[in-house]
């Protein structure tokens, strides 16, 4: 199953890179169009949004959080994806398990109210792409046999694991670790593998770049990215200076996946 989800979402990805060269003319009618197609869909199966455009016709369904949380079975397009069943899915989730179909995810909660977000096998293509299209964006090649590190989560909850576990299609050498596990752990696995690229929560890589500077960690990644949390000028000097190379940040979130990246 992954591995179609890798090969759809990689012809989506070229699909997507070829927008980079649109005018901001072009740019803008896809975004109104795509918006419109958006906003008919949500009209026509969300009984939130079609009580609301009862009552104003020319609004545009825009909603935050809350709106969200306190009415999420109402907002929802397909019925059985209650927040409670959802919820209960969450708690016993093993691996890339789905739910009639959709890959659920969690929200950290740091905003004090826990969100859940599912995506249909279309959408999660969409993500993958929107992950796979990085790539060019930062020059980089994703090739064969490339030995990439991951410090993050190996939580099945939370998307920077999911992404990972779909990627991870046997044409790499990915090795995941959760950035709790204790330093010495994280620096032997480090050291077996060897990465080239290597990618994490910036507080995580920051306390490796201190193995690394200390003598405790002897890795050369070519390419180190941050994701997750805000990334402070001393995490990146310290990564600066541990593997001689600047990183590159990205932002994502758990109901869009990647929205913004650093490029050269």
């Amino acid at each position: 199953r992954r591995l179609f989800d890798v090969a759809a979402a990689t012809r989506r990805s070229r699909r997507l890179v070829a927008h980079d060269a649109w005018t901001r003319r072009q740019l803008v009618d896809h975004r109104d169009a795509r918006l419109r197609e958006l906003t008919a869909h949500a009209r026509g199966h969300s009984a939130f949004h079609r009580e609301r455009a009862a009552a104003d016709h020319a609004a545009t369904p825009v909603m935050d959080k809350a709106h969200l949380l306190d009415r999420f079975d109402e907002i929802v397009t397909d019925p059985r994806l209650t927040f409670d069943r959802l919820e209960e899915h969450l708690q016993g989730l093993d691996g890339d398990d789905l739910l009639d179909g959709y890959r659920v995810m969690g929200t950290g909660g740091t905003s004090g109210r826990r969100a859940v977000f599912p995506y249909d096998t279309s959408e999660w293509r969409d993500v993958i792409a929107g992950f796979l299209r990085w790539g060019p964006l930062s020059g980089r090649r994703l090739k064969p046999g490339l030995r990439i590190a991951v410090v993050t989560t190996k939580s099945s909850r939370h998307m920077t694991s999911r992404i990972a576990q779909t990627i991870d299609v046997g044409l790499m050498r990915v090795l995941r670790l959760d950035a709790a596990t204790p330093q010495p752990q994280l620096v032997e696995a480090l050291e077996r593998h060897q990465p080239k690229e290597l990618h994490g929560y910036p507080s995580a890589l920051a306390l490796l770049a201190v193995e690394q500077l200390e003598g405790r960690l002897h890795i050369a990644p070519a390419f180190v990215s941050t994701s997750s949390e805000v990334r402070t000028p001393e995490m990146t000097e310290l990564i600066e200076e541990a593997w001689g190379t600047t990183p590159f940040d990205v932002l994502g979130v758990t109901e869009a996946g990647i929205m913004a990246a650093d490029c050269p």
